[in-house]
């Protein structure tokens, strides 16, 4: 039943991911806790969509620039390593609940207040949005929806947020891992459910991306808030 879930989960999220950008660990984290204790749960989501990180930003490698992306990402994964290990010992019900809050906010003010199409991110909100991605997604997972806001409004087109998102979440999942491994929290027992998610992550990418060609920019950017403001609900109540 458990790597049912994994397969059933990993197919949806890399689906997701491919049209938006971001949301496969979101879909996985928001079925793994149920058989996969969390600490387990968000090493395997983690794990899993790195492969479909690597594919997405092969296939866009020609329309990002990776020196913008890896300040973000250095920054990130320094944060995260101390994240990781103070996640241990930490209320992640509160957390998650406080994350939940601010998610909703956000989508709220995308949706229905900001009549442009991007916003000038000054460069403290930056830093605050890559060290709130970093922390989050050391608690429980689920930090995409920061960067997708992020890079949707720091790149110029469909096709250099995509490359330059799933580059910077290849980098940082690259070292989640690392860490997580050194540290002990990622063991051989994951092995199986992993190579599970990575397959049908990979697999539903591929599908996924024929369909972005025809997809409306605009229409695209509400789709990725609505998913923000569902990301936030889910972790306010569930």
């Amino acid at each position: 039943m458990k790597l049912i879930a994994v397969a059933f989960a990993s197919f949806v999220a890399g689906f997701l991911q491919g049209c938006t950008g971001f949301g496969a660990v979101m879909i996985m984290m928001m079925i793994l806790p149920f058989f996969y204790p969390m600490t387990d749960a968000v090493g395997i989501a983690n794990s899993a969509t790195l492969a479909g990180n690597f594919y997405v930003a092969y296939q866009y490698r020609k329309h990002y620039k990776i020196k913008t992306v890896l300040v973000p990402a250095i920054i990130s994964m320094t944060v995260n390593g101390i994240a990781i290990m103070l996640s241990v010992n930490a209320d992640k019900t509160l957390v998650k609940k406080a994350f939940g809050i601010f998610l909703v906010i956000l989508a709220i003010y995308y949706l229905l207040f900001n009549k442009g199409k991007s916003w000038s991110l000054s460069m403290p909100l930056r830093l605050a949005m890559v060290v709130g991605f970093a922390i989050t997604s050391a608690f429980f997972g689920i930090g995409g929806p920061l960067m997708a806001i992020y890079f949707m409004n720091t790149t110029q087109s469909r096709e250099e947020y995509l490359g330059s998102i799933q580059f910077f979440f290849l980098m940082t999942s690259l070292f989640n891992i690392i860490f997580r491994t050194a540290t002990g929290l990622l063991s051989k027992e994951h092995i199986i459910p992993i190579l599970i998610g990575m397959i049908g992550v990979i697999v539903s990418g591929m599908i996924s991306k024929p369909l972005v060609k025809h997809m409306n920019v605009k229409h695209a950017e509400i789709l990725t808030y609505i998913f923000v403001g569902i990301t936030g609900l889910y972790n306010i109540f569930f």
